[in-house]
């Protein structure tokens, strides 16, 4: 084992309890997770106009008794010794990593620390559910740094057993890659059960409900390329279930393509940040978006027929869909987007507002944690007052002409 240690220029071990209550659900740490994986590979929006970069990522799930081990893998460019030592744990510095949704690189570290947090609480903390980051660039051998967070993790190396723990066989793309990163964290149950559509017993229910939530949320993404893919697996102890889906880019579709309003206008800062701005919204065939899945991918839909995680015909699903720094950022969103005078009900309302970045703009402002617009910024200011005006407005119980079914 190699004597070398991550540096941290503060005790990270400090820091972890306050880090880990950036997230308040495991979707948010799990978010993240993802995110640094996407943004190995996705620098900014040009990737979207030259997709040369293949990106595969698999996620698998593994429940047992108290405990919940997640699998993040991917085949992205990998992380270096010297980055391992000097700035993927390291802490009190400013220093920006490149990729979206990872400016700041406190995304990995709060997410590893809201996992330990959760086995604390429940006294579930021990030698073989500490976290692991194991990666390798293709110019460089694997490595492995293990939890629990301190202020000078060690680096070791990795084994050809290490590099393959946590991957389906059948994603070969990912076997077969001599670069990435994998990640190996564990929460506690509970949190887990809580925290993902709780009313779900089974874990192929709580699946399906991620894998629709990551269609919607990368499915420019996955759209990009044909060979894009977001695989889900997992693996539930007790019962001996298992399974693995890809993920599918779910897309609304308006009722009436001719009422649909679509605008599209350029925002400049104070600053000089320059934004594009596309934004459309319109009655959402709810009947054709879910007659295509269950032809298609019918594990997306419950058993009534609905959607699990967004496109369900009521006020609290609905809104619109907020697009930047690779995915979709806001789900369901009504307030934050218009300045309303009143609590309408929108029954079937829906949209997307992408805002891409322009000239040497590189990102879209988010809040702390990556995975939010940044809503007191200039940008988004100007983003609302200009929603705001009455022809862009929801128009409100009548929207659509149909009677919502709850």
């Amino acid at each position: 084992m190699s004597s070398e240690t991550c540096e941290s220029a503060v005790e990270l071990e400090m820091l972890a309890s306050g880090m880990a209550k950036q997230h308040e659900t495991y979707l948010d740490a799990l978010q993240e997770l993802i995110d640094n994986s996407v943004a190995a590979s996705v620098a900014d929006e040009s990737y979207f106009e030259d997709p040369s970069e293949q990106v595969t990522i698999s996620l698998m799930f593994v429940r047992g008794e108290d405990t919940v081990t997640t699998y993040i893998s991917d085949n992205g460019p990998g992380i270096t010794r010297e980055q391992l030592q000097n700035h993927v744990f390291r802490t009190g510095n400013k220093e920006i990593s490149e990729g979206i949704l990872n400016n700041v690189g406190w995304g990995l570290k709060a997410s590893l620390a809201w996992f330990e947090e959760s086995l604390k609480q429940r006294e579930l903390q021990n030698d073989t559910n500490q976290f692991t980051l194991v990666t390798q660039t293709n110019t460089s051998d694997c490595l492995r740094v293990e939890g629990p967070i301190t202020g000078d993790l060690p680096i070791s190396s990795g084994s050809d057993d290490d590099w393959e723990i946590g991957v389906p066989d059948k994603i070969s793309e990912l076997n077969k890659a001599d670069h990435g990163t994998r990640v190996h964290a564990t929460c506690a149950r509970s949190q887990f059960d809580s925290d993902v559509w709780p009313s779900a017993e089974s874990l192929d229910k709580k699946i399906q409900y991620i894998r629709e939530r990551l269609g919607t949320l990368f499915r420019r993404l996955l759209s990009a390329r044909e060979d894009n893919r977001i695989v889900v697996s997992y693996h539930d102890l007790e019962t001996n279930e298992r399974d693995c889906f890809d993920t599918v880019p779910i897309w609304p579709r308006y009722s009436d393509e001719t009422e649909k309003k679509n605008h599209k206008f350029e925002v400049t800062t104070p600053r000089g940040e320059q934004y594009r701005i596309e934004y459309e919204s319109g009655s959402l065939d709810i009947d054709a978006m879910t007659d295509r899945a269950e032809e298609e991918y019918p594990g997306l839909l419950t058993q009534s027929g609905k959607f699990r995680y967004r496109y369900r015909p009521s006020q609290n699903r609905q809104g619109v869909d907020i697009y930047a720094n690779g995915r979709v950022l806001m789900t369901s969103v009504f307030e934050d987007v218009f300045d309303l005078a009143r609590n309408n009900q929108y029954n079937y309302f829906g949209g997307t507002l992408q805002i891409i970045p322009i000239g040497d703009t590189k990102e879209v402002p988010t809040d702390n944690k990556k995975t939010r617009i940044d809503t007191n910024s200039e940008l988004w200011r100007e983003i609302q007052a200009e929603l705001s005006r009455e022809e862009f407005l929801p128009e409100g119980r009548e929207y659509g002409k149909r009677i919502s079914t709850g």
